[in-house]
């Protein structure tokens, strides 16, 4: 397995846990708000932490966040008959961040400035920066990867998730998210091997 910088370790929580969406939440009914908040209150912090590793430092964790409950409130009433709507949440996330990064693509290509990456502002400068420079390092090797190799890679390594649950956010059956990771794998271990920079040689 890739050695992975302490950035991207997962973790199912987060300290703050901001408002549930607003918009197509205000005109639900009392019951399905009262659902959506207690969703909204278990899980924000594992599917930001999942939006911020699927799109990396350009993602715009917050809005993406927002949208991820938004679609789940409109299944309202499907969602709530499942024991366990993580899988849904994991497969919409996966869903509107790659719309997204389809965006920022766009974006790029006309010139336009990205939003900030994740706050760095409770680490020293030191430790800050070098979580900065690990960060783009290993981004710029997993954008070498195609799309749906990129996926199921952090969905499996980064986030830790079951494969069980890779494949049913990414559509496919358990063993071709295991190709597709093994492949992922091996194509990081070069990339990331070039990025570093080129080993000292003997005159």
């Amino acid at each position: 397995m890739i050695a992975m910088p302490e950035t991207f370790r997962p973790a199912s929580t987060e300290s703050r846990s901001p408002e549930p969406p607003s918009g197509a939440a205000a005109v639900a009914a009392p019951a399905g708000l009262a659902w959506l908040r207690e969703l909204y209150d278990r899980e924000a912090g594992f599917v930001r932490g999942l939006v911020r590793r699927l799109g990396g430092p350009d993602a715009e964790a917050e809005d993406l966040t927002h949208e991820v409950f938004l679609v789940a409130l409109k299944r309202a009433s499907e969602l709530r008959r499942r024991e366990d709507p993580r899988g849904f949440l994991v497969e919409t996330a996966t869903r509107l961040v790659s719309a997204g990064r389809r965006r920022a693509r766009v974006r790029r290509l006309l010139g336009l400035r990205l939003g900030p990456g994740p706050s760095t502002e409770q680490r020293s400068p030191h430790v800050a920066f070098e979580a900065r420079e690990a960060a783009a390092r290993l981004y710029r090797a997993l954008d070498g990867l195609s799309e749906k190799k990129r996926a199921a890679f952090i969905l499996l390594e980064l986030q830790e998730l079951p494969g069980e649950q890779v494949a049913q956010a990414l559509g496919v059956p358990v063993q071709t998210v295991w190709t597709r990771v093994f492949h992922a794998r091996r194509e990081l271990k070069r990339k990331l091997s070039r990025l570093e920079g080129p080993t000292e040689e003997s005159p």
